[in-house]
């Protein structure tokens, strides 16, 4: 945990937005520290190395990017490693596997998620925000068949053993995707037995400031533009949240009480956190034009079917990028050469033309020094 925290900001700092490098790196820190683990002088097995090589990548200030990235392979091989379990799961007893798998699976479904409530409400954490984080334990892992598998092979369980753990991952993974999935309209349910948690009275989250992300601006990129739309932004006063790709950038901004994300915007789990369909206005400052269009789908597919939408602003590099942009309904595309001529010719149109330009190179040479 420590190394990553001192590697990846470093690593970050040298590849930038180069995908390609970060979901190399990833893969490769992941599949080196399994193989180190597995070597004779730790003597773990690749299951373990992998976990965690695993937490460490999930504690790292990259975390988002490299979920992002790495989305569609993890997607591939999860779906390769179940067929790789079902086809070794023997079910010739399956009669004497429902009951215990049954037992199990409400447990886990009903119990996991009560002893979670329960702590958490001793911590003094409001009976909403237990049970939304107890519902995302409702289910087994895929680890834990990892494990069993790793049990099975070396002889400490028997395939009826494994048989009923890979039942019980079946029933409450399906059913725990749908309950994450409608938990808010859940709580709603049962809001009224559920209060029976709030030992403390949510004293825990009495202090917690919480930004009400509605009706916001939504400014993606702190870069150059992005930089003084950010300052003009709190001047005004106006609720805003930043997303940037540079955990050094974020971690600069929140150290000046700026509400900041660090990650990338076409990832779904970033979209949910600024609360994208929600905004009332979407400055993009982000040159690359794929990952606009992303965005442009994304908020598309979030407002379906609302009245009010948010207005969009995006940046592009060329005429040919802007036409393409406006064709899909963008409400206003900045184009860097197009707007640099207009306030070039405002400049010259003044009277004293060298005491504007020194005015003017001075304020940008500050900037720079920043």
């Amino acid at each position: 945990m420590w190394l990553s925290a001192k590697v990846f900001p470093k690593v970050l700092h040298y590849i930038g937005r180069n995908d390609e490098l970060l979901l190399v790196f990833a893969l490769a820190w992941a599949l080196g520290l399994a193989a180190f683990v597995a070597t004779p002088f730790v003597g773990f097995s690749l299951e373990i190395g992998g976990f965690l090589a695993g937490l460490s990548l999930a504690s790292s200030s990259a975390h988002y990017e490299i979920s992002a990235r790495i989305k569609s392979i993890r997607d591939f091989f999860i779906i390769i490693f179940f067929i790789v379990l079902g086809s070794g799961l023997v079910l010739t007893n399956i009669t004497s596997m429902v009951s215990p798998a049954v037992i199990f699976s409400i447990f886990v479904l009903i119990g996991n998620p009560l002893i979670v409530m329960i702590l958490l409400g001793l911590l003094g954490y409001k009976p909403r925000t237990g049970f939304l984080a107890g519902v995302t334990v409702a289910q087994v892992s895929e680890f834990s068949l990892i494990l069993v598998a790793l049990g099975l092979k070396l002889g400490h369980l028997t395939n009826q053993e494994v048989g009923v753990v890979t039942l019980v991952g079946i029933i409450t993974i399906s059913l725990s995707s749908y309950i994450i999935l409608y938990a808010s309209r859940v709580y709603e349910w049962l809001k009224g037995p559920l209060s029976i948690f709030d030992f403390r009275k949510g004293v825990a989250e009495k202090h917690v400031q919480t930004a009400i992300l509605k009706n916001h601006v939504v400014v993606i990129g702190a870069h150059r533009l992005g930089h003084h739309l950010i300052d003009w932004l709190i001047k005004q006063k106006l609720p805003f949240v930043l997303v940037d790709f540079n955990p050094e950038v974020v971690e600069e901004y929140i150290q000046k009480n700026v509400l900041a994300v660090c990650g990338d915007i076409t990832d779904s789990y970033i979209q949910e956190q600024v609360n994208l369909d929600h905004a009332k206005l979407i400055i993009s400052t982000i040159p690359d034009y794929n990952d606009n269009l992303s965005l442009l789908d994304a908020v598309k597919r979030m407002t379906n079917g609302k009245r009010s939408k948010p207005k969009l602003i995006f940046i592009a590099q060329d005429e040919s990028e802007v036409r393409a942009l406006y064709d899909q309904n963008i409400d206003y595309v900045i184009s860097p050469h197009f707007m640099g001529g207009i306030h070039l010719a405002k400049i010259l149109e003044g009277k004293d033309i060298a005491g504007g330009l020194k005015k003017l190179r001075e304020h940008h040479l500050r900037i720079l020094s920043n």
